[in-house]
């Protein structure tokens, strides 16, 4: 299979109308009329994980941040849209369409414990990055066990936001960061809005976290990198639903970059 085979297939399954205007989605470096040896599967798109890919034999590297947004011109970008292609390591990622997917939102509830309610819509209409959920014995949780669940399912301790006693009916999982309160359209608008009692997201603003104190909303905070690793999973496993042999695609380890 090419990589602009693998590309097409995958844009099926996360298109690219859905991803946001500012993003960048599919092949950004590298020849796509290539025949794919291995794929590798990572979170970032670092140069560790380009050397890593070509010690492993894999000419693509897919990943679910992408190695730039916007212009190219005028962005660090950390070198690594010109160093992949001296590697012979072509890049492609699925970001923010990734995240709301069906399969990308359902993820981190699903680790968790939680039932998936429904997904988050935000006041524009648009899919939000995230699930509104209850608790699995569908009557409440307290933020103190909720947050120790969540520290054992990734074995990380959380920040936490919020009185430990809270009761917790109506939670909104959302992966990444969580956008600012002066966005009407925002994931945090949209809590507002839907009256939930708590957000587990991969970090929020300092001053938007006291913001959602104050109107009684309680926070978990696991990490960017935490709340997001498992989107490599569902990289993975579409990928072979596109085609490629589950012995061509290896999985770059990023669970290391804080304890």
């Amino acid at each position: 299979m090419k990589i602009r085979e693998l590309e097409k297939l995958m844009l099926e399954k996360f298109p690219l109308e859905s991803a946001e205007e500012w993003d960048t989605t599919g092949v950004t470096s590298g020849d796509e009329d290539k025949e794919i040896t291995r794929v590798a599967v990572a979170l970032d798109p670092s140069i560790s994980a380009v050397k890593e890919a070509k010690k492993r034999g894999c000419n693509l590297l897919v990943t679910h941040h992408p190695a730039y947004i916007g212009e190219i011109a005028g962005q660090p970008l950390r070198n690594i849209i010109f160093h992949a292609p001296n590697y012979g390591v072509a890049l492609m990622n699925f970001h923010t369409c990734l995240d709301v997917s069906d399969e990308g939102a359902a993820t981190l509830p699903s680790l968790i414990g939680l039932n998936a309610k429904q997904t988050l819509i935000l006041t524009c209409g648009k899919l939000g990055f995230g699930k509104i959920c209850s608790p699995a014995n569908g009557k409440s949780i307290t933020l103190s066990a909720l947050a120790k669940k969540c520290e054992s399912v990734f074995g990380r301790k959380p920040r936490v936001w919020g009185k430990a006693s809270s009761s917790l009916k109506k939670i909104v999982t959302t992966t990444g960061s969580v956008g600012r309160l002066d966005d009407e359209v925002s994931v945090l608008q949209a809590a507002i809005d839907k009256k939930v009692d708590c957000i587990i997201c991969g970090e929020i603003k300092y001053h938007d976290a006291i913001e959602m104190l104050e109107r009684g909303i309680c926070i978990i905070e696991l990490g960017h990198d935490v709340s997001e690793l498992p989107l490599c999973d569902v990289l993975k496993n579409s990928i072979v639903d596109c085609g490629i042999a589950k012995k061509d695609i290896i999985m770059i380890d990023q669970n290391n970059y804080w304890r």
